[in-house]
């Protein structure tokens, strides 16, 4: 059991690790635990505490109290807490020159850099599973001021029972799965009073864990595109459009008859829009008689021509066809982006589900 660990003052960090590359040392991971507070809308507050447990970590989400500044903000947020292993054999060269300032500083700064990529990956997939709108919470502003939080990591031993008690915790029971029809038609916003998590959840998230290493990245990359999409739907809908799209293309590499063509006659090596479109035949069950239209002028329309051209923000209504109809014309871009936004979630669940 790996128990709190303090290099004496007069030790440097690189002579340690010098000793036990020299003997040969066996240096157990050394464990930290780390909060994250996670912003969520104020309409739709975490319903209950979840524990999440895959590949043998434990994430737990806890709500947090409704304060002052989440009415003044419209945003309620909750955190998300589990445990990271720093293995001493791994500090990065560039951390471990910290040292000679305070011999634990590499170790505390290689917790937070796993810390803090784990809980961008979890919050991503957390947005793709439920439909909702996620973000780690952050605080300060301007070019170099913004950063992450409030959020802590400790090491595991000196954790004291007061460890969360600056998140404004609030004491609920175990929250309840919902039960989603797959794939899940609903158009976005969902109507909803409280976040719940899917009751597949567990199940999706065990698979994710066990996806080999490059397929998890990139569906993780994907999840991060979709959050994004998300967060922005309102405010930069054209910015949305496209960061829905690179979801996808995050994923075209991932499916086994992209890979298996090397040669150039293959129709889908230089075609990126027919491998898009693909994606959305392959993964989309049972798929409405207008999707294949509607994906394809998406990706003309709001993907590649703003992209290439530098248009990006002159995109204010679209004169896309209804997905309804091939003469109806819409002129509600928000109703194009819901649509979107369900094609794109079905595609990466049931991706996912396969595996």
């Amino acid at each position: 059991m790996a128990t709190d660990f303090h290099l004496p003052k007069s030790i440097s960090f690189n002579f340690f690790l010098t000793v036990v590359d020299i003997l040969h040392f066996k240096v157990e991971p050394l464990k930290f635990r780390t909060i994250r507070s996670i912003d969520t809308c104020l309409d739709h507050p975490l319903a209950g505490c979840y524990s999440i447990v895959v590949d043998k970590q434990k994430f737990l989400l806890k709500p947090c109290e409704i304060t002052e500044k989440n009415q003044a903000t419209y945003i309620a947020n909750f955190v998300l807490e589990f445990d990271v292993d720093v293995n001493l054999e791994k500090i990065d060269p560039e951390l471990q020159r910290w040292g000679k300032f305070k011999p634990d500083l590499p170790l505390q700064m290689k917790a937070e850099q796993i810390a803090g990529g784990t809980a961008r990956d979890f919050t991503a997939w957390l947005s793709c599973a439920t439909r909702a709108w996620v973000a780690l919470s952050h605080h300060g502003a301007g070019e170099m001021t913004a950063s992450l939080g409030p959020c802590k990591t400790v090491p595991l031993d000196s954790i004291r029972n007061n460890f969360g008690d600056s998140f404004h915790l609030k004491v609920l029971k175990t929250g309840e799965f919902e039960e989603v029809k797959r794939p899940d038609l609903r158009r976005f916003p969902l109507e909803r009073v409280n976040l719940k998590l899917p009751a597949d959840f567990v199940s999706l998230t065990d698979k994710l864990f066990s996806l080999p290493e490059r397929y998890k990245e990139k569906f993780l990359e994907a999840c991060a595109s979709y959050m994004f999409a998300l967060q922005n739907i309102i405010l930069f809908p054209s910015v949305s459009a496209v960061s829905f799209c690179t979801s996808i293309e995050s994923m075209l590499e991932t499916t086994p008859q992209y890979c298996e063509y090397k040669e150039d006659k293959c129709v889908y090596k230089r075609n990126i829009k027919k491998k898009f479109t693909k994606f959305f035949e392959d993964y989309v069950p049972d798929p409405p008689n207008w999707m294949e239209r509607f994906v394809g002028k998406i990706y003309n329309e709001f993907r590649s021509k703003p992209v290439h051209r530098g248009i990006l923000w002159k995109i204010r209504g679209p004169s896309l066809g209804s997905p309804f109809s091939k003469t109806t014309k819409m002129g509600d871009f928000t109703l194009v982006l819901a649509h979107l936004e369900m094609l794109v979630n079905i595609a990466l669940i049931n991706w996912l589900a396969d595996r």
